[in-house]
């Protein structure tokens, strides 16, 4: 008895048989003697694979396929193009800009096209002409935020389209008197700009201000502490005193640490000994401040707000770092926990908030066995502190008061300090949970011998500018998650503290004190001036933020939201080249 074997193949490749009666391609059928064991084998063709059996080979594994003869019997086979390893990532850029890429391949402009292993993840890019803006993103992109994420699943085509920028729409207003008790200063005594006057600013550009001074109540020598509230439309509400709080020493400053404005205008002081007060814009300041119950002989360091409303803080005590989270609403500080879980001194800790409620803490750190300070971190996720590790490995003293870090939405951040005659900055990866090499910037050009001030500010996407003193210059740099820093920019040729800002479009504001017309100057006169800088553009000229004829103070203190829209203050002298009486002042920029 015999039985007809027949065999089927879709696609490019073939079966064979042990028997030598099917080579399908050609010969797909053979007539078998029952209870024949037959061996069928299949051959993709070059570019091809085999994609599945069929019929009497349906549940084969691999190319062979084993089938005993004792009926009439059918057999498919189907092949299949050849996963490809790699695929092209072709771009193509209408009007004036350029797109790069994360890993490197795209720069377009002059490289639009690149190879990238399938499965990696590619993130481009678009940095605008200067007066340009990103119009939209096409193909496997979409939207307007400057940095797209493609998959390389198979060939992508991306279009990124630029347009002329519209008419920037917001500009500083002109100063304004803040205060009205003519006979007595606005104290103005701390020369880094953190204490004796305090500034925030929410989402829709409200604003809340604190500032030390007599108002002669008992007597001229006895300070007390005011604060003003802006609304947008409105303007600045009359000053109100805040309860519990006066001095008469000159040694003491009243207005110092941290103040944080959430989006419904209530706000939270911490004082640098953690002393907190709250206010709501309806009720005002809280009578009765209170402090974390362990935070006794420590400093304040840092402080955010979250989202949530919960306040984060960082300071320094018995040189541990200590770490405490006040909930939303609540009075009441839990005990402070140390991160830095080291037994050497610590300094300057730094606070940025990541994603899905983890955070990073930075700090100096003293060496075992010599005077230098390192450059140290730690994350707290998934309810727990992690190992603090350290940041870098030179030889070199991480500068007292240097470092300043700053995150992004997706909790990518960025940390820069001071080291010897150089900057550094090393970028935390926050969804590989990794710290990357430090990157020197500026190499050998800040001073040795001087404490650079630093500033950084970094928007959601992950863009990024940082401002530092190489001596008396003002320089800055930018940050692009596709491909780096930019090179240092002269920013202004002097610089007497600086503050920074950046907003969702990548627009960055600078303010500073500088005499007029550096290096040769009219006089001896500080004044305070902005610049800004649109993405993938230049610094503009310097904007002029007040006309008094004094001296404009140490004590500026400006903050900035996402919307671009700020708020300074400052206590300036109100005649030149006297210190008889000053001012505070304030300008909006909205």
């Amino acid at each position: 008895m015999t039985h007809v074997v027949t065999a089927s193949v879709t696609g490019s490749g073939k079966i064979t048989s042990n028997t030598g009666g099917i080579d399908c391609g050609s010969a797909c059928s053979a007539t078998l003697p029952a209870n024949t064991v037959l061996q069928l084998t299949a051959t993709p063709a070059a570019g091809q694979v085999l994609q599945s059996w069929g019929g009497a080979c349906a549940t084969a594994s691999g190319n062979s396929c084993s089938v005993t003869v004792i009926q009439a019997t059918t057999v498919f086979a189907t092949f299949a193009p050849q996963p490809t390893s790699s695929f092209a990532l072709t771009v193509a850029v209408t009007g004036n800009g350029k797109v790069s890429s994360q890993p490197a391949g795209i720069d377009c402009g002059s490289s639009c096209s690149a190879t990238y292993a399938a499965a990696t993840q590619v993130v481009l890019t678009a940095a605008p002409a200067q007066g340009q803006v990103l119009q939209a993103w096409g193909g496997a992109c979409a939207g307007t935020s400057a940095a797209c994420t493609v998959t390389m699943s198979e060939a992508r085509n991306v279009t990124a389209a630029f347009a002329a920028a519209p008419a920037q729409g917001m500009a500083w207003g002109s100063a304004t008197l803040l205060e009205s008790s003519n006979d007595f200063n606005v104290a103005d005594s701390n020369t880094f700009a953190d204490a004796n006057v305090l500034s925030a600013i929410d989402g829709a550009g409200n604003a809340l201000v604190l500032w030390e001074q007599s108002d002669g109540t008992p007597d001229g020598s006895t300070r007390k502490v005011f604060s003003r509230r802006y609304t947008a439309g409105q303007g600045w509400a009359a000053a109100v005193v805040v309860p519990g709080l006066t001095s008469s020493s000159a040694s003491e400053d009243l207005v110092t640490g941290r103040l944080l404005l959430d989006a419904a205008g209530n706000a939270v002081w911490i004082r640098e000994n953690f002393q907190t007060r709250r206010y709501n814009p309806g009720t005002g300041w809280s009578a009765t401040p209170f402090t974390p119950a362990n935070g006794g002989g420590g400093k304040l360091t840092d402080a955010k707000l979250d989202t949530d409303g919960h306040v984060h803080i960082v300071g320094i005590g018995n040189d541990d770092v200590l770490y405490s989270r006040l909930p939303a609403s609540s009075n009441q500080w839990p005990a402070f926990v140390d991160v830095s879980q080291s037994t050497l001194t610590t300094r300057a800790a730094q606070l940025a908030l990541g994603s899905q409620g983890s955070l990073i803490v930075v700090w100096q750190e003293r060496n075992p066995g010599d005077s230098n300070d390192s450059m140290k971190a730690t994350r707290y996720a998934g309810g727990a502190w992690q190992t603090p590790v350290r940041l870098e490995e030179l030889l070199t003293d991480v500068r007292d008061a240097s470092p300043r870090i700053a995150s992004d939405a997706a909790g990518n951040a960025l940390v820069a300090w001071q080291q010897g005659s150089s900057l550094y900055v090393a970028r935390y990866d926050g969804a590989a949970n990794t710290w990357g090499t430090p990157t020197e910037i500026d190499a050998g050009q800040v001073s040795d011998n001087l404490a650079v001030r630093i500033a950084i500010a970094m928007a959601n996407d992950g863009r990024a500018v940082i401002g530092w003193n190489a001596s008396f210059a003002l320089k800055a740099a930018s940050y692009t998650p596709s491909s780096g820093f930019s090179a240092p920019a002269m920013v202004n040729s002097y610089s007497a503290g600086h503050s920074l800002g950046i907003d969702q479009d990548g627009r960055a504001v600078v303010t500073y004190r500088s005499p007029d017309q550096w290096p040769n100057p009219s006089s001896g006169i500080l004044n305070l001036y902005a610049r800004e800088l649109p993405w993938g553009g230049a610094w503009s000229a310097a904007t002029l933020l007040e006309t008094g004829a004094g001296d404009v103070k140490a004590n500026v203190n400006c903050a900035a939201n996402p919307a671009g829209q700020a708020v300074c203050v400052w206590a300036q002298d109100d005649l030149a080249n006297s210190t008889v009486r000053n001012s505070l002042q304030s300008n909006i920029r909205r």
